[in-house]
């Protein structure tokens, strides 16, 4: 069975490296992306030596076309920048936005951006809860059958 792909854009971020090191207990391939290359460095290293298959990508683009499914874990104006650049990779594909603090229009400005890709809203609390909203109800249930897998997920 072929794993599925996920690039994390802010791969190494506090935030970034939290998401990372939850879907590293899942059967994923990992392709991780971030511009701190020292920190993706070591997040690596660790990965590795507990025999997760990560795959380092230095352009959001490659990793997103790479991507079965994208999750965006930077801040929001980055996100968006990060949105610009790859929206003609993402065309049909799971964009999963983790910014800090996600509201309804952020939510709405990233997806007047992605208007081809599945866009959800995740929020991930301190007892690694994971909190999902969408204006697509497919695209949330796509979302929540991926992360439940390594998060306790709600709607």
């Amino acid at each position: 069975m072929t794993k599925t792909a996920i690039a994390i854009i802010g791969a190494a971020g506090e935030r970034g490296a939290a998401i990372v090191k939850a879907l590293s207990k899942g059967n994923f391939n990992l392709l991780l992306m971030e511009e701190d290359g020292e920190a993706l460095k070591r997040l690596t290293a660790s990965l590795r030596r507990k025999k997760v298959q990560v795959s380092v990508i230095s352009c959001a683009k490659d990793a997103c076309w790479e991507a079965d499914t994208v999750i965006l874990a930077v801040p929001h104006d980055e996100e968006i920048k990060a949105a610009k650049y790859v929206k003609d990779v993402v065309t049909q594909k799971l964009v999963i936005s983790f910014a800090a603090k996600g509201t309804a229009q952020c939510q709405e400005e990233l997806e007047k951006l992605l208007p081809h890709s599945k866009v959800v809203q995740a929020v991930m609390d301190d007892n690694n809860q994971c909190y999902l909203s969408g204006s697509s109800e497919e695209a949330v249930r796509e979302a929540e059958d991926l992360l439940k897998l390594v998060f306790e997920v709600r709607r």
